[in-house]
């Protein structure tokens, strides 16, 4: 077996993990704090997607692919924060089933709304020059762009644990998370903090959704398919654990990138084999906590 070729399997597999990461991590952020769990996660994604392809078409130029993606985030974690303020807000204390009922409502009028603005064909991106071709590791080709992904999805991992560990506004939020009730009484503005944490896991979500755009076409209705993978991650490393999303995004990642080289016929499987495994030996994931 060449080592090279399990080198560039590895690589394109942490590639694939820390985009995971990205997807899923602003989904278990939301949950930890506010207690939601947003189904309508993926079509946000798809979202940012859109918006990031949109921005390209009207501003153009290679330089400015960064700043779009960026921007597509901003811009998603606008529309969070108007989803917070007049729909989430009002089922903060409601079961889990009316949480459902309006997330999945969101996502059917999401989707809507972007069959009605976009279309139904398949929409593609073409990559900023500096980013095509490939570099050479160990002998073998691998793509530029999936480096970008690895390198700058690793960067923003380590700022979202700065902003929560190290910002007065994590502590809030986590503080927030671990009892409301002490929390407001030392002052904290608790729906100041819910807003805030929701617009930045959305934010996230619009920006893993540009980021990603790149990796292939884009269409109505995909976000049902990336929200199942936010899912495998987020219940693989525990619901409210970052860190186990992480070890989740990767595992997921580097499972499925051997997957499609060695086993393609079981490769779309994998994640729920793999979440199967994981859940038979510790039903709370790996790094969340029995309730």
């Amino acid at each position: 077996m060449d080592p090279g070729i399990l080198l560039i399997d590895l690589l394109n597999g942490l590639s694939r993990g820390m985009l995971y990461f990205l997807m899923a991590s602003g989904l278990n952020l939301v949950f930890s704090v506010l207690g939601i769990i947003n189904f309508a996660h993926g079509s946000l994604i798809m979202l940012g997607a859109y918006f990031t392809w949109t921005l390209l078409q009207v501003i153009g130029g290679d330089w400015s692919f960064i700043v779009i993606i960026i921007l597509s985030g901003g811009i998603v974690g606008v529309i969070g924060i108007l989803i917070e303020i007049f729909f989430v807000r009002r089922i903060y204390e409601s079961e889990h089933l009316y949480q459902l009922l309006l997330t999945f409502a969101l996502i059917m009028i999401i989707d809507g709304l972007v069959l009605e603005i976009w279309g139904g064909q398949p929409r593609s991106m073409l990559l900023p020059r500096y980013f095509l071709g490939a570099v050479s590791i160990a002998g073998r080709p691998f793509p530029k762009y999936s480096l970008f992904i690895l390198f700058g999805s690793i960067a923003i991992a380590i700022l979202v644990w700065l902003f929560l560990y190290r910002t007065k506004f994590g502590k809030a939020s986590r503080a927030a998370a671990a009892d409301v009730e002490i929390t407001s009484a030392l002052g904290i503005n608790v729906p100041y903090v819910y807003c805030g944490m929701f617009a930045i896991g959305v934010a996230l979500a619009g920006f893993s959704g540009g980021l990603g755009l790149a990796m292939s076409s884009i269409t109505p209705g995909m976000g049902a398919h990336i929200a199942v993978t936010c899912f495998a991650v987020i219940v693989i490393g525990g619901l409210g654990s970052l860190t186990g999303t992480l070890i989740a995004a990767l595992i997921l990642g580097i499972f499925e990138a051997f997957g499609d080289h060695y086993f393609p016929q079981v490769a779309m499987a994998l994640p729920f084999i793999i979440m199967a495994l994981i859940l038979l030996a510790r039903p709370q994931g790996l790094l969340g906590r029995n309730e």
